[in-house]
């Protein structure tokens, strides 16, 4: 782990008690919340939870992805590549209600904690695979998801099998064309270029949200529609009236930006 990475997380080093120790993971409690981390990188906090309110993920990355998602036109049916404790299907569901999502997470382990520890209940309205996320792409159906989110990290960042090329063209071919494509990124990190570079040749455009509170950078693009700022500050607007969600959607959807 190099020592910019060792930087960026040193001050999420889990310091509470452990409630589970696994193969590769362990479960940690700390000030009302549980998380998990790979214990190759324990510096990584993979996901939180609030002990009391189970839609409390205390994680800036999933009201960014959920900002992003308001960029898409309609949320019928969505791809979560990386399931971590399912914060982003459940954030997601809570946005939209009537949203199907299908996820798909390579370690079983991860599958696990997120239903005996996390209290992820699948359904089916939110299905979830376990397996490699490049051969899950290959096998669904051209255009059918209206959002497709890439949060698939290990303990040294988004997984270098998800910076192919070849796998971009993939996900361009499963999201419809008025669809969305976003990706979970750490600011500074080497492959974010090659992600700027491949999201830029498949999409209309790299649109950001950049972290404030952490280092989290949520980027996006569709592949046949231009964004609209104005309309997805009006549909932040109405899940924020609704007050659905323990944050607000529109502060963060108005710092949406040109991704360059």
């Amino acid at each position: 782990m190099s020592k910019t990475w060792k930087h960026l997380f040193s001050r999420s080093k889990p310091k509470g008690k452990i409630l589970f120790r696994g193969k590769k993971l362990e479960v940690f409690l700390r000030d009302g919340y549980r998380g998990f981390y790979f214990k190759d990188a324990p510096r990584l906090i993979q996901g939180w939870q609030c002990v009391t309110d189970p839609h409390d993920f205390r994680s800036e990355f999933v009201e960014l992805q959920a900002a992003c998602a308001m960029a898409a036109p309609r949320l019928r049916r969505v791809a979560v590549l990386g399931l971590g404790v399912g914060t982003i299907p459940r954030t997601l569901q809570l946005v939209s209600p009537p949203v199907r999502i299908e996820s798909v997470e390579i370690e079983p382990e991860v599958l696990d904690i997120a239903q005996s520890w996390f209290g992820l209940q699948t359904s089916e309205r939110l299905k979830v695979s376990v397996g490699d996320a490049r051969q899950w792409v290959q096998g669904q159906r051209e255009g059918r998801y209206d959002l497709v989110t890439m949060d698939c990290f290990d303990g040294n960042g988004l997984s270098a099998a998800c910076r192919d090329p070849q796998f971009f063209d993939q996900l361009r071919r499963i999201v419809n064309p008025r669809g969305l494509i976003t990706f979970n990124l750490i600011k500074g990190r080497p492959e974010n270029r090659v992600v700027h570079r491949e999201l830029s040749r498949i999409t209309k455009g790299c649109w950001a949200i950049p972290g404030q509170r952490k280092s989290n950078l949520a980027v996006f693009g569709s592949p046949g529609q231009r964004l609209r700022i104005e309309e997805c500050v009006l549909r932040a607007g109405s899940v924020d009236r609704r007050r659905c969600l323990p944050f607000r959607m529109s502060p963060h959807v108005k710092r949406m930006e040109r991704w360059t």
